[in-house]
Protein backbone atom coordinates (compact mmCIF):
# COMPACT_ATOMS: atom_id res chain seq x y z
CA UNK A 1 0.00 0.00 0.00
CA UNK A 2 1.40 3.16 -0.67
CA UNK A 3 0.31 6.52 1.27
CA UNK A 4 2.22 9.91 0.52
CA UNK A 5 4.82 8.43 -1.18
CA UNK A 6 5.61 6.03 1.31
CA UNK A 7 4.90 2.49 1.52
CA UNK A 8 3.73 0.49 4.51
CA UNK A 9 4.95 -3.13 3.67
CA UNK A 10 4.12 -5.89 6.81
CA UNK A 11 6.69 -8.53 7.15
CA UNK A 12 5.28 -11.14 4.65
CA UNK A 13 6.18 -9.18 1.40
CA UNK A 14 9.67 -7.68 2.36
CA UNK A 15 11.11 -11.08 4.30
CA UNK A 16 14.28 -12.00 2.67
CA UNK A 17 15.28 -14.75 1.43
CA UNK A 18 19.23 -15.56 0.93
CA UNK A 19 20.63 -17.66 -1.15
CA UNK A 20 24.36 -18.94 -1.62
CA UNK A 21 27.01 -19.56 1.54
CA UNK A 22 28.57 -15.93 1.52
CA UNK A 23 28.38 -13.81 5.12
CA UNK A 24 26.33 -11.32 5.62
CA UNK A 25 28.13 -8.03 7.13
CA UNK A 26 25.53 -5.20 6.37
CA UNK A 27 21.97 -4.48 6.26
CA UNK A 28 20.60 -1.51 4.38
CA UNK A 29 17.21 0.35 4.75
CA UNK A 30 15.96 2.74 2.39
CA UNK A 31 12.82 4.92 1.58
CA UNK A 32 10.54 3.98 3.44
CA UNK A 33 9.31 4.12 7.21
CA UNK A 34 10.35 1.33 9.56
CA UNK A 35 9.16 0.17 12.39
CA UNK A 36 11.15 -2.98 13.13
CA UNK A 37 13.74 -5.07 11.67
CA UNK A 38 14.81 -8.66 13.54
CA UNK A 39 17.79 -10.61 11.77
CA UNK A 40 17.90 -14.40 13.03
CA UNK A 41 20.06 -17.05 11.95
CA UNK A 42 16.76 -19.75 12.18
CA UNK A 43 15.40 -21.34 9.05
CA UNK A 44 11.73 -21.35 8.39
CA UNK A 45 10.23 -23.71 5.40
CA UNK A 46 7.05 -21.40 4.71
CA UNK A 47 5.24 -24.82 3.28
CA UNK A 48 5.30 -26.52 7.02
CA UNK A 49 2.09 -25.87 9.15
CA UNK A 50 4.00 -26.68 12.68
CA UNK A 51 6.63 -24.64 14.88
CA UNK A 52 9.03 -24.64 11.80
CA UNK A 53 6.63 -22.37 9.53
CA UNK A 54 7.69 -18.88 9.02
CA UNK A 55 5.94 -16.55 11.51
CA UNK A 56 3.25 -13.99 10.24
CA UNK A 57 4.94 -11.48 13.38
CA UNK A 58 8.75 -11.33 14.28
CA UNK A 59 9.26 -13.16 17.59
CA UNK A 60 9.89 -10.52 20.42
CA UNK A 61 12.03 -12.95 22.49
CA UNK A 62 15.32 -13.06 22.28
CA UNK A 63 17.46 -16.60 21.45
CA UNK A 64 20.56 -17.74 20.54
CA UNK A 65 19.86 -16.84 16.63
CA UNK A 66 18.68 -14.14 16.78
CA UNK A 67 21.60 -11.52 15.56
CA UNK A 68 19.96 -7.52 16.01
CA UNK A 69 16.16 -6.72 16.36
CA UNK A 70 15.66 -3.10 15.99
CA UNK A 71 12.90 -1.01 17.07
CA UNK A 72 13.82 2.09 15.58
CA UNK A 73 12.65 4.22 18.72
CA UNK A 74 14.54 7.42 17.92
CA UNK A 75 17.68 5.99 17.66
CA UNK A 76 19.87 2.58 15.54
CA UNK A 77 19.85 0.33 18.44
CA UNK A 78 19.53 -3.03 17.76
CA UNK A 79 21.16 -4.89 20.95
CA UNK A 80 19.21 -6.55 23.73
CA UNK A 81 21.31 -6.02 27.05
CA UNK A 82 18.90 -7.53 28.99
CA UNK A 83 18.80 -11.11 27.32
CA UNK A 84 22.66 -11.15 27.77
CA UNK A 85 22.42 -10.27 31.88
CA UNK A 86 19.78 -13.34 31.70
CA UNK A 87 22.35 -15.74 30.39
CA UNK A 88 25.79 -14.21 31.17
CA UNK A 89 27.38 -14.84 34.08
CA UNK A 90 30.57 -13.38 33.82
CA UNK A 91 32.73 -11.57 32.00
CA UNK A 92 36.63 -11.96 31.86
CA UNK A 93 38.83 -9.36 30.64
CA UNK A 94 42.03 -11.84 29.33
CA UNK A 95 45.34 -10.30 28.40
CA UNK A 96 48.34 -12.20 26.38
CA UNK A 97 51.63 -10.42 24.60
CA UNK A 98 51.25 -10.13 21.10
CA UNK A 99 52.24 -13.14 19.45
CA UNK A 100 52.08 -15.28 22.45
CA UNK A 101 49.51 -18.05 22.97
CA UNK A 102 49.51 -17.57 26.90
CA UNK A 103 46.84 -16.00 28.34
CA UNK A 104 46.18 -14.63 31.94
CA UNK A 105 42.89 -13.89 33.58
CA UNK A 106 43.07 -10.62 34.82
CA UNK A 107 39.67 -9.90 35.77
CA UNK A 108 35.96 -11.53 36.66
CA UNK A 109 33.64 -9.48 36.16
CA UNK A 110 29.94 -10.79 38.02
CA UNK A 111 26.83 -10.02 35.65
CA UNK A 112 23.56 -10.09 37.46
CA UNK A 113 21.84 -6.66 35.45
CA UNK A 114 22.23 -4.98 32.15
CA UNK A 115 24.47 -2.16 34.20
CA UNK A 116 26.78 -4.32 35.00
CA UNK A 117 27.83 -4.32 31.83
CA UNK A 118 28.74 -0.62 32.30
CA UNK A 119 32.82 -1.39 33.84
CA UNK A 120 36.23 0.52 33.29
CA UNK A 121 39.13 -1.93 34.30
CA UNK A 122 43.10 -0.90 34.26
CA UNK A 123 45.51 -3.07 33.72
CA UNK A 124 48.55 -1.85 35.76
CA UNK A 125 51.00 -4.60 35.10
CA UNK A 126 51.79 -3.91 31.65
CA UNK A 127 55.07 -3.43 30.39
CA UNK A 128 56.45 -0.13 28.38
CA UNK A 129 57.29 -0.77 24.74
CA UNK A 130 55.77 -4.18 24.79
CA UNK A 131 52.19 -4.52 22.53
CA UNK A 132 49.45 -6.40 24.35
CA UNK A 133 46.24 -8.45 22.95
CA UNK A 134 43.09 -8.04 25.15
CA UNK A 135 39.91 -9.66 25.11
CA UNK A 136 36.49 -9.60 26.62
CA UNK A 137 35.26 -13.25 27.23
CA UNK A 138 31.67 -13.89 27.88
CA UNK A 139 31.48 -17.37 30.71
CA UNK A 140 27.30 -18.18 30.12
CA UNK A 141 26.24 -21.07 33.02
CA UNK A 142 29.96 -21.91 33.83
CA UNK A 143 30.45 -22.37 29.62
CA UNK A 144 33.19 -19.92 28.22
CA UNK A 145 33.42 -18.28 25.07
CA UNK A 146 35.16 -20.53 22.92
CA UNK A 147 38.20 -18.63 20.89
CA UNK A 148 39.39 -18.89 17.52
CA UNK A 149 42.12 -20.83 15.67
CA UNK A 150 42.36 -23.45 18.79
CA UNK A 151 41.26 -21.55 21.93
CA UNK A 152 44.43 -18.78 21.07
CA UNK A 153 42.01 -15.86 19.92
CA UNK A 154 38.78 -14.32 20.64
CA UNK A 155 36.12 -12.48 17.78
CA UNK A 156 36.13 -9.18 19.61
CA UNK A 157 40.19 -9.26 20.40
CA UNK A 158 41.83 -5.84 20.58
CA UNK A 159 45.75 -5.25 20.25
CA UNK A 160 47.41 -1.68 22.30
CA UNK A 161 50.86 -0.69 22.60
CA UNK A 162 51.39 -0.11 26.21
CA UNK A 163 54.12 3.04 26.65
CA UNK A 164 54.61 5.10 29.50
CA UNK A 165 57.54 7.77 31.36
CA UNK A 166 59.20 7.55 34.13
CA UNK A 167 59.68 4.57 37.09
CA UNK A 168 56.31 3.02 38.88
CA UNK A 169 56.55 0.88 41.91
CA UNK A 170 53.29 -0.42 42.96
CA UNK A 171 51.03 -2.77 44.48
CA UNK A 172 47.62 -3.95 43.70
CA UNK A 173 45.80 -1.04 44.82
CA UNK A 174 48.31 1.63 45.47
CA UNK A 175 51.19 3.35 43.48
CA UNK A 176 53.83 5.54 42.91
CA UNK A 177 55.43 7.21 40.01
CA UNK A 178 58.76 8.96 39.74
CA UNK A 179 59.64 11.09 36.13
CA UNK A 180 62.56 12.91 37.34
CA UNK A 181 66.06 11.41 38.13
CA UNK A 182 65.29 7.60 37.79
CA UNK A 183 67.47 5.12 38.14
CA UNK A 184 67.63 1.57 38.31
CA UNK A 185 70.70 -0.67 38.71
CA UNK A 186 70.63 -4.52 38.74
CA UNK A 187 72.09 -7.40 39.37
CA UNK A 188 71.50 -11.15 37.94
CA UNK A 189 72.19 -13.93 40.57
CA UNK A 190 73.04 -17.15 39.96
CA UNK A 191 74.64 -18.50 43.17
CA UNK A 192 77.68 -20.75 42.46
CA UNK A 193 80.75 -22.18 44.84
CA UNK A 194 84.74 -22.68 42.87
CA UNK A 195 86.06 -26.12 44.94
CA UNK A 196 89.79 -26.03 44.82
CA UNK A 197 90.90 -29.81 44.35
CA UNK A 198 94.70 -31.63 44.92
CA UNK A 199 94.62 -33.71 42.15
CA UNK A 200 93.22 -30.78 39.46
CA UNK A 201 94.70 -27.57 38.55
CA UNK A 202 91.33 -26.05 37.82
CA UNK A 203 88.31 -26.39 40.30
CA UNK A 204 84.67 -27.63 39.87
CA UNK A 205 81.59 -25.31 40.00
CA UNK A 206 78.87 -26.36 41.98
CA UNK A 207 75.56 -25.16 41.51
CA UNK A 208 73.36 -25.36 43.94
CA UNK A 209 69.25 -25.27 43.33
CA UNK A 210 67.79 -23.50 41.29
CA UNK A 211 67.93 -19.82 42.16
CA UNK A 212 68.46 -17.59 39.18
CA UNK A 213 66.64 -14.05 40.13
CA UNK A 214 67.65 -10.39 39.77
CA UNK A 215 68.38 -7.95 42.18
CA UNK A 216 69.06 -4.16 42.76
CA UNK A 217 68.69 -0.68 43.39
CA UNK A 218 66.52 1.93 42.54
CA UNK A 219 66.12 5.53 43.03
CA UNK A 220 64.12 9.01 41.84
CA UNK A 221 62.55 11.82 42.59
CA UNK A 222 58.76 11.49 44.21
CA UNK A 223 56.52 14.18 44.29
CA UNK A 224 52.48 14.81 44.17
CA UNK A 225 50.98 17.02 41.36
CA UNK A 226 47.79 18.19 40.78
CA UNK A 227 45.79 15.53 38.50
CA UNK A 228 43.91 18.42 36.82
CA UNK A 229 46.86 21.23 36.59
CA UNK A 230 49.45 18.63 36.53
CA UNK A 231 51.72 21.58 38.89
CA UNK A 232 53.64 20.44 41.02
CA UNK A 233 52.49 20.21 45.25
CA UNK A 234 55.73 20.87 46.68
CA UNK A 235 54.33 22.38 50.34
CA UNK A 236 53.17 19.73 51.72
CA UNK A 237 55.74 16.98 49.91
CA UNK A 238 56.95 15.74 53.03
CA UNK A 239 53.68 13.97 53.52
CA UNK A 240 53.70 11.96 50.73
CA UNK A 241 57.63 11.31 50.95
CA UNK A 242 56.51 10.06 54.29
CA UNK A 243 53.79 7.99 53.11
CA UNK A 244 56.25 6.27 50.56
CA UNK A 245 58.39 5.18 52.84
CA UNK A 246 55.84 3.29 54.80
CA UNK A 247 55.07 1.93 51.47
CA UNK A 248 58.66 0.50 50.88
CA UNK A 249 58.81 -0.75 54.42
CA UNK A 250 55.51 -2.40 54.30
CA UNK A 251 56.64 -5.76 53.99
CA UNK A 252 54.34 -6.40 50.50
CA UNK A 253 55.15 -7.83 47.53
CA UNK A 254 55.39 -5.24 44.66
CA UNK A 255 55.59 -4.48 40.93
CA UNK A 256 58.64 -2.47 39.72
CA UNK A 257 58.22 -1.35 36.16
CA UNK A 258 60.96 1.14 34.00
CA UNK A 259 60.23 2.84 30.38
CA UNK A 260 62.34 1.08 28.84
CA UNK A 261 60.54 -1.75 29.53
CA UNK A 262 62.24 -4.00 32.35
CA UNK A 263 60.11 -4.96 34.51
CA UNK A 264 60.14 -7.34 37.86
CA UNK A 265 58.00 -8.20 40.73
CA UNK A 266 60.14 -7.29 44.10
CA UNK A 267 60.12 -7.17 47.74
CA UNK A 268 61.95 -4.41 49.55
CA UNK A 269 65.08 -5.17 50.96
CA UNK A 270 67.67 -3.34 53.63
CA UNK A 271 66.47 0.28 54.79
CA UNK A 272 65.04 2.73 51.99
CA UNK A 273 67.16 6.56 52.37
CA UNK A 274 66.47 10.09 51.70
CA UNK A 275 69.48 12.19 50.27
CA UNK A 276 69.35 15.80 48.92
CA UNK A 277 68.70 16.82 45.22
CA UNK A 278 69.09 19.51 43.64
CA UNK A 279 65.95 21.06 44.85
CA UNK A 280 65.21 21.73 48.34
CA UNK A 281 62.01 20.51 48.10
CA UNK A 282 62.50 17.64 45.91
CA UNK A 283 64.74 15.00 47.46
CA UNK A 284 66.23 11.38 45.75
CA UNK A 285 64.75 8.50 47.43
CA UNK A 286 66.40 5.14 47.13
CA UNK A 287 65.69 1.46 48.00
CA UNK A 288 66.95 -1.49 47.58
CA UNK A 289 65.05 -5.14 45.59
CA UNK A 290 65.25 -8.57 44.95
CA UNK A 291 63.18 -10.44 43.02
CA UNK A 292 60.65 -13.17 44.10
CA UNK A 293 58.49 -14.06 40.61
CA UNK A 294 57.78 -13.64 37.23
CA UNK A 295 55.55 -10.94 36.45
CA UNK A 296 54.40 -12.00 32.67
CA UNK A 297 53.15 -15.47 35.38
CA UNK A 298 49.34 -15.89 35.75
CA UNK A 299 50.62 -17.96 38.69
CA UNK A 300 52.90 -15.77 40.15
CA UNK A 301 50.57 -12.75 39.87
CA UNK A 302 47.80 -14.63 41.57
CA UNK A 303 50.09 -16.12 44.45
CA UNK A 304 51.40 -12.52 45.53
CA UNK A 305 47.86 -11.68 45.56
CA UNK A 306 48.34 -8.86 42.30
CA UNK A 307 44.92 -10.21 40.80
CA UNK A 308 42.54 -12.04 42.05
CA UNK A 309 42.92 -16.16 42.51
CA UNK A 310 40.59 -17.47 39.50
CA UNK A 311 41.76 -20.32 39.14
CA UNK A 312 44.48 -22.43 41.60
CA UNK A 313 47.39 -21.83 41.27
CA UNK A 314 50.20 -23.91 41.56
CA UNK A 315 52.13 -25.08 44.71
CA UNK A 316 55.20 -24.02 45.69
Amino acid sequence: MMFLATSFASITPVAPVVNGTSALSSVTLRQGTFRELSLTDQLWDRTQSDSSKFPEKIPQEWDYETILHAYFAGNLLAGNVQFAARNIGEVHIRRREKNSFQWIDLFHIPIETEEDFKFVRYDPYARSQKEYSYALVAVTKEVEEEGLKGGTEYPNEKSIRSEFDGLFIMERDLEYHSLVQTSVNTQKNRPAVAVPTLGNKYPFVILNGLNNYYSGSSSGIFFRKDAASCELKLEDGWTYRENLMEFLCNGKSKMLKNYDGRMWMISVVDSPTESEGEHDFLPVTSFNWVEIGDCDSGDDLRYYGFIDDFRLTKGR
